[in-house]
C-alpha cells in the first residue's frame, strides 16, 4: 500500500478565506495493481513459476484457447493468433475489472509480444513488470508439455535473448535463472 495525502481547504463560516488557509491533511490508503508479464521458453516452468509465486492472481495465457471443455490441451497452430488475442482481451477485461495482480503466462520471446500488454498496464494505471525465465534450452525442450520440437525451442531461445536486449529502459525487468 501507498498513502496518498489528500488536502483538503476549508472556508471560513461565511464562505470566504480569512487570513491565512486553512488546510487539514489526511491520509489515504492506495493500492497499487500489478501486472506481471512472463516471458520465457516453452518447458522454462513458466505456469510452475506462477503457481508458486502468485497463487492468488488472475493468470491468462494464449494456451488456454487450445484447452477444451474436457482439460485436454490440443494446440492448432492456425489459430495462434486467435489464441493471443483472446488472452489479451482477457487481460484488457481483467484490467478494467480492477483485479489486483494479473500473471500474462506467454512465451513472449519478442518486443512485439510484451509491448501491447506494457501499454495495456500504463493505461490503466497498473505497476508493471516483465519476468524472463531464462532456461537451457535442452532442458527446456525436454520437458515442454506442448510437444514444441528442440529446433524451435533452439530458435526460441535466440529470439527471447535478441527480445531480452530489445526491450525498453524504463520497463521493469527481471531475470530468473531456472
Amino acid at each position: 500500500m501507498v498513502s496518498e495525502i489528500i488536502f483538503y481547504h476549508k472556508k471560513r463560516d461565511n464562505g470566504e478565506y480569512q487570513g491565512s488557509l486553512e488546510i487539514t491533511c489526511c491520509l489515504k490508503e492506495k493500492h497499487l495493481s500489478k501486472i506481471k508479464v512472463l516471458r520465457g521458453l516453452p518447458g522454462a516452468g513458466k505456469s510452475t513459476f506462477v503457481k508458486g509465486n502468485f497463487p492468488e492472481a488472475t493468470v491468462l495465457s494464449a494456451d488456454d484457447y487450445f484447452v477444451g471443455e474436457d482439460d485436454v490441451y490440443r494446440f492448432n497452430p492456425a489459430d495462434i493468433g486467435l489464441a493471443h488475442g483472446r488472452c489479451f482481451r482477457l487481460v484488457i477485461e481483467a484490467l478494467q475489472r480492477g483485479d489486483e495482480l494479473v500473471v500474462v503466462d506467454n512465451t513472449a520471446t519478442t518486443i512485439a509480444e510484451v509491448a501491447p500488454y506494457m501499454l495495456a498496464a500504463q493505461a490503466y494505471g497498473y505497476d508493471a513488470e516483465i519476468i524472463t525465465l531464462r532456461c537451457d534450452p535442452a532442458i527446456a525442450a525436454s520437458r515442454n508439455i506442448h510437444g514444441v520440437p528442440e529446433p524451435l525451442v533452439m530458435k526460441m531461445a535466440e529470439a527471447l535473448e535478441a527480445g531480452s536486449q530489445a526491450l525498453m529502459p524504463w520497463w521493469q525487468h527481471c531475470v530468473v535463472e531456472v
